[in-house]
């Protein structure tokens, strides 16, 4: 009930940031309280909660998305400023990473919305588990990679469009655009990305853009087609 409140409070405060974002509580399908909380489902201690509400979100960002739609609330100068949407983006993450490029993202800890989870959801604010993170190693990954090369590339093409552009950003735009066209072009017979994998890897590009060690062997074992 105090969503709205507490969201003015923070668009209109000192820092005046373009986007506010808040936890949210994780409730089942019939809309009991299951005692998780969308940032603990995303990881988000205090050290990440800092990072989003300051000067490196941005950098935060392009390596994974932890504003969720739902609980937004943000500012006509962004909305001007993100529109109009790239295709392959999905809205929340576009508006987050938008807004952390002109320099104003406040996460709010408090819950603001009951985030069911029904089974059907499109996203969803559930953590995997071992069998989930095991089955996105077994699913062909070309598709994705693909589409992160696609996200990358757009947001290369708008970044100098934004005010707040600086040549810091968008070297690490071009950095990112990189990683993902390596990641796009992997052989899909494994023996054959070994080299390149390693040699992407020395370069830091997976620890900076995505989930380090984790998306190391996600290219080194993931099937990249059916």
């Amino acid at each position: 009930p105090d969503r709205v409140a507490l969201s003015v409070d923070a668009l209109t405060g000192n820092d005046a940031p373009l986007l506010v974002h808040g936890d949210a509580r994780l409730v089942d399908a019939s809309g009991a309280d299951t005692g998780k909380t969308l940032f603990g489902a995303y990881g988000l201690d205090d050290t990440a909660l800092a990072t989003l509400g300051g000067a490196n979100a941005f950098e935060l960002l392009l390596r994974r998305n932890l504003v969720t739609g739902a609980t937004v609330a943000f500012r006509r100068e962004l909305a001007q400023a993100a529109f109009p949407f790239p295709a392959a983006w999905v809205h929340d993450e576009w508006l987050a990473v938008v807004a952390a490029a002109m320099g104003g993202i406040v996460p709010l800890r408090h819950p603001l919305i009951d985030y069911r989870q029904h089974g059907s959801n499109v996203i969803g604010g559930v953590s995997a588990n071992f069998w989930g993170k095991l089955g996105r190693l077994v699913a062909p990954g070309a598709d994705r990679n693909r589409r992160l090369l696609e996200r990358a590339t757009q947001l290369a093409e708008r970044y100098p469009t934004l005010a707040a552009a600086t040549p810091v950003g968008q070297a690490s735009v071009s950095e990112k655009v990189e990683h993902e066209r390596v990641r796009s072009s992997l052989s899909p017979h494994r023996l054959a990305r070994v080299r390149t994998v390693l040699a992407e890897a020395r370069t830091g590009r997976y620890r900076e853009f995505g989930g380090g060690l984790q998306d190391i062997v996600r290219d080194l074992v993931q099937p990249l087609r059916q």
